[in-house]
C-alpha cells in the first residue's frame, strides 16, 4: 500500500491513522485504517492521564489492525494541540497536521454539512491522514519549539498593542480631536509624555504658554 502525501514524502505500509478533535478541557480520538474505523471514538481529558490513556488505547487500537505504522494527525490551530503533540511525540508517536481548511471541505462532503461535532471531526482528521494530506512542518521540539512558541507569543502581543493603539485613537477622536494637529503620531514619545500632563483640549488651555513648552522641551529632549 502505497499513499502519497501532500508533503512529498510517501506513506508506506499498513497505516493506523488516529484522528484528534483538540478542544481546551477535553480531546476526542478516531482510530482507522483503509479498511475503516477501527474501534469507537475515544474522549479524553486534556491533561497527563488523559494522554496516557490515549496511548494505551492507540497501542491497543495498533494490535487490532495489525497496523505496521501509526500517525496521528490534529489541526495545529490556536494552542490547545500542543501539550498532547508534545506527549505523543516523546513516546515516539509520528504527529502529522491537517490543514483546517481541508478538514472543513471534506465535513461538507461527507454529509453535505460543514457543522462540528467532534466525533465527526476526529474521523475527518483521521481519514485526510489515511489519504496523505497532511502539511509539511518544521520540528516541534528543541529550539524548534522555543521559536514557534515565541513567534506565537509576538504575534499576540502585536495584536495586544495593535488594540490598544486602537482603543487610545477613539478615546482621543471624542476627548481632543484636535490632537492630531498639534503633535505627532499618539505612539510617539514626546505625545505620550504630553498626554500624561494633559489629557484633554480643556487640560491644554489650562496650562501656560511657558508651561506648555517646558512639558514639549523636556519631552523631545531639547536643551533649548
Amino acid at each position: 500500500m502505497l499513499i502519497q502525501a501532500q508533503r512529498g514524502n510517501p506513506v508506506e505500509g499498513r497505516l493506523l491513522a488516529v484522528g484528534l478533535d483538540v478542544a481546551k478541557r477535553a480531546h476526542v480520538a478516531a482510530a482507522a485504517t483503509l479498511e475503516g474505523a477501527v474501534g469507537k471514538e475515544l474522549s479524553f481529558r486534556a491533561d497527563r492521564d488523559g494522554f496516557e490513556r490515549l496511548v494505551e488505547v492507540i497501542e491497543t487500537r495498533r494490535g487490532q489492525s495489525g497496523a505496521e505504522r501509526v500517525v496521528v494527525g490534529l489541526e495545529p490551530t490556536g494552542h490547545y494541540w500542543v501539550p498532547v503533540a508534545r506527549y505523543l511525540e516523546e513516546r515516539g508517536l509520528e504527529v502529522a497536521f491537517v490543514n483546517a481548511a481541508h478538514t472543513k471541505r471534506v465535513k461538507e462532503l461527507e454529509d453535505n454539512s460543514p457543522d462540528k461535532n467532534d466525533q465527526k471531526d476526529a474521523r475527518v482528521v483521521a481519514d485526510l491522514v489515511l489519504r496523505g494530506r497532511t502539511l509539511e512542518r518544521a520540528p516541534c521540539t528543541g529550539v524548534f519549539a522555543d521559536l514557534r512558541e515565541l513567534g506565537r507569543l509576538r504575534h499576540r502581543l502585536v495584536v495586544e498593542r495593535t488594540g490598544s493603539v486602537n482603543r487610545m485613537h477613539r478615546i482621543l477622536d471624542v476627548v481632543f480631536p484636535e490632537l492630531q494637529r498639534l503633535l505627532p503620531g499618539i505612539q510617539e514619545e514626546t505625545t505620550q509624555i504630553v498626554l500624561s500632563k494633559a489629557v484633554t483640549a480643556g487640560d491644554f488651555l489650562r496650562l501656560s504658554k511657558r508651561r506648555l513648552s517646558r512639558i514639549l522641551r523636556d519631552a523631545s529632549g531639547s536643551n533649548l
